[in-house]
């Protein structure tokens, strides 16, 4: 549980760090396409961590 909560804080903290640069350097109207980034990369990094944990059942 307290991984947990020290990944989501983490999370929090790195999110609210670049939005922060993003509405400074360029503004709110960037900040949407900024966090639609953000959000296929994070998909794409556990669809990938998914498939790596199946192919790891299938061999054992």
């Amino acid at each position: 549980m307290a991984w947990n909560n020290t990944a989501l804080y983490i999370g929090i903290t790195i999110g609210s760090m670049i939005g922060g640069y993003v509405i400074s350097n360029w503004g709110y109207s960037l900040l949407p396409y900024v966090c639609s980034v953000a959000a296929i990369v994070s998909f794409m990094l556990s669809t990938q961590k998914v498939q790596e944990a199946k192919k790891n059942q299938l061999f054992q």
